[in-house]
């Protein structure tokens, strides 16, 4: 079976429907509330998370939102996992 490209792997992804960048990645101290709106109904949400969690999107010095967490949000939920 051949892998998807990544434009496979995320059809149907909200964020990919929205187009607005500055929501999914935003400047430290902004409301993340919208994004984490759209991502509530996502039904990709889940894995978008835990390819977030795989690919070390919550290291720090990382950002954007992914699966509906904030990097500092993934980096919690990393340690509390471990």
């Amino acid at each position: 079976m051949s892998e998807l490209s990544p434009a496979e792997r995320w059809e149907g992804a909200l964020c990919a429907q929205v187009g607005m960048p500055d929501m999914w990645f935003p400047e430290p101290g902004a409301n993340l509330s919208a994004a984490k709106r759209v991502c509530a109904e996502c039904p990709l949400a889940a894995e978008c998370l835990e390819y977030a969690m795989e690919t070390e999107e919550r290291t720090p010095g990382r950002f954007g939102i992914y699966g509906g967490l904030s990097a500092v949000e993934r980096s919690k939920l990393a340690r509390s996992a471990a």
